[in-house]
């Protein structure tokens, strides 16, 4: 059996690609629910009316449950593997590859294939031999990293909202003064009662409490890691530290793969001149 960082299927990989596939299921649940608020929208626009409206926004809500379930359930996946993968990286706790097996056998083998030809990275900047040190430096620049992109997706979330609230009273004052007809301001206000049900389906007041909890325990875990490494710290304290980080993590909404290679060269850049030797 071959020792587990000679795995040919790289965990750092198979954890992005599960990763990926719970973003793709969440991703597609946010459409679901966009799509059952608009066409709501159409059907009273158009004042149809027929029996199998209800159906089909029924049938898309369940799908778009479905969805999330099953987004809930990879990331779940993920976060087991990465879990491993910041042990071992960090403090050189081996990954047995009878769990590398049992995730793999959850992905197709057309992936499983791909994933064979994967170009494998380095993942952490930190240059020090596994130990407290190394882990603690992987610690700081994965929750640095954390603060920033969940900070960015909280400040997304908050301008989707306000503007869409916003954008609905303001259109509701507009057809309350521009249009004496009772069935335009019935339509109207039905509309904007859409538009606010949409925000309460797709949770954004959730999701950005949870974006902005993980940006604030990132922010504060960064800080302590920090003062760590000029300490002399048992392994046990810095278990307990990435522990708190990998609880944080797990509690939080996914963030979008567009806003990590959005930020990725910047953030590098800032890393490798600022950060890394402080």
């Amino acid at each position: 059996m071959a020792k587990p960082t000679e795995s040919a299927h790289a965990p750092r990989i198979v954890a992005k690609t599960i990763y990926n596939e719970a973003k793709l299921f969440w991703s597609f649940s946010l459409f679901l629910k966009v799509l059952a608020a608009a066409l709501g929208i159409v059907f009273v626009l158009s004042a149809f009316s027929g029996v199998m409206v209800p159906w089909i926004l029924a049938i898309i809500a369940i799908v778009a449950e479905c969805c999330h379930w099953r987004s809930e359930i990879l990331k779940g996946r993920a976060e087991q593997l990465t879990r491993r993968i910041e042990f071992f990286d960090g403090l050189g706790w081996t990954i047995s590859n009878a769990d590398l097996a049992d995730l793999l056998t959850k992905i197709s083998s057309r992936k499983r294939k791909a994933l064979l030809s994967a170009v494998k990275e380095n993942y952490f900047a930190s240059s020090s031999s596994v130990g407290s040190k190394r882990a603690l430096e992987n610690l700081q620049e994965s929750a640095w990293w954390s603060k920033d992109l969940a900070g960015i997706m909280l400040t997304v979330c908050a301008a989707v909202t306000v503007c869409a609230t916003l954008g609905s009273l303001f259109s509701l004052g507009i057809a309350v003064t521009a249009t004496k007809s009772i069935a335009t301001l019935e339509n109207a206000s039905r509309i904007i009662a859409a538009v606010l049900s949409l925000i309460v389906s797709l949770g954004l007041v959730r999701i950005m409490s949870g974006y902005f909890v993980f940006s604030r325990r990132s922010e504060q875990i960064e800080r302590v890691a920090a003062g760590l490494l000029n300490e002399t710290v048992s392994e046990l304290e810095v278990v307990k530290l990435l522990h708190d980080y990998q609880i944080a993590r797990a509690s939080a909404p996914l963030i979008p793969d567009w806003i990590w290679k959005f930020r990725r060269d910047t953030l590098n850049e800032l890393w490798t001149q600022y950060r890394k030797d402080q």
